[in-house]
């Protein structure tokens, strides 16, 4: 893991700075066709042939920026995704702190529902997680998307809303169905 960061620092430093430098080549107006980088690769010249009159390749970062920041095709369902886990981290970590505090205010056992009583409460409190996080990454995307797809900003609340509806829903309505496919294969064994 470390390795790949490592290669992917050096990476888009690289890029960075070919992209700064032929920027910085354009304003000052004193660009010089034979510019090489460390590796023999000619430097990015927006808008101006590069050597041999054949126009600079774009590298690195240029080529793959549209499809890296583009919205997803299912962003309301993404966002409400990503919300739903967001949730389940927050409540998984909410009642196993619960249990290991447990002992910590002297009781050893809890009381009987206790730790129902945790579970709702967390679940309760982890949907403000979960809200803000699908909330914030539809508002994320959708900047970008809303003048391709919401003709109208109606259509864009309404997309705004059912994502909002969709992660309220999603999580019990997940559990119900596997809870409920649980019970009737138990039933007809």
């Amino acid at each position: 893991m470390g390795l790949v960061a490592l290669i992917l620092l050096r990476t888009l430093r690289k890029d960075y700075a070919r992209y700064a430098m032929s920027r910085s080549d354009l304003e000052e107006g004193d660009m010089d066709d034979d510019q090489v980088d460390e590796n023999g690769k000619p430097l990015l010249h927006e808008g101006r042939p590069s050597v041999g009159g054949m126009p600079a390749e774009d590298s690195g970062w240029k080529q793959v920026h549209g499809d890296v920041f583009r919205a997803p095709r299912f962003l309301t369902l993404f966002a409400a995704i990503i919300g739903t886990g967001w949730q389940l981290i927050t409540l998984t970590m909410g009642v196993i702190l619960f249990a290991v505090a447990g002992p910590l205010h002297g009781e050893v056992h809890e009381e009987r529902g206790e730790v129902l009583h945790a579970i709702i409460t967390c679940y309760a409190l982890s949907s403000i997680v979960a809200g803000y996080s699908s909330g914030s990454l539809f508002k994320l995307y959708s900047g970008g998307a809303r003048s391709k797809t919401a003709s109208s900003p109606g259509q864009a609340s309404a997309q705004w809303q059912a994502t909002m509806a969709l992660t309220v829903m999603l999580l019990p309505t997940i559990t119900v169905i596997i809870l409920s496919t649980l019970n009737t294969v138990s039933l007809v064994y």
